[in-house]
């Protein structure tokens, strides 16, 4: 993409503000309950799904980190803006690229080990 933006800037640049931020916390909180349930009820179910193709982990992966990362992209919003200025765009970007991360090996945990 030569001289044009790509998606994922145009998402994180969106959350520009207090409502977009909470649109997106609404949106990405609601997706990590709706694993965790998934996970507790129905687990054979999770597995199923999993193998029913070579790519779905892989989706499922990229998924997991976009939900993770955008959540605490969403979540800066609401820390104090002289807090915000200290930590830097850059800070923000480590932070929530950990977090995306910290979401897949939360992934790979809640497949690894049993609960409930």
């Amino acid at each position: 993409m030569s001289g044009g933006r790509s998606i994922f800037s145009a998402m994180t640049d969106w959350i520009n503000d207090t409502q977009s931020a909470i649109t997106v916390l609404s949106i990405t909180v609601t997706a990590e309950i709706g694993v965790f349930a998934m996970f507790y009820l129905a687990k054979d179910k999770v597995y199923e799904f999993l193998d029913a193709g070579d790519n779905v982990w892989f989706y499922a992966a990229i998924g997991a980190f976009l939900v993770g990362f955008l959540t605490t992209v969403a979540a800066f919003q609401f820390v104090p803006f002289d807090l915000r200025r200290r930590v830097s765009d850059f800070g923000i970007l480590a932070i929530s690229i950990a977090a995306g991360v910290a979401n897949i090996a939360l992934f790979v945990v809640l497949l690894t080990f049993r609960i409930g």
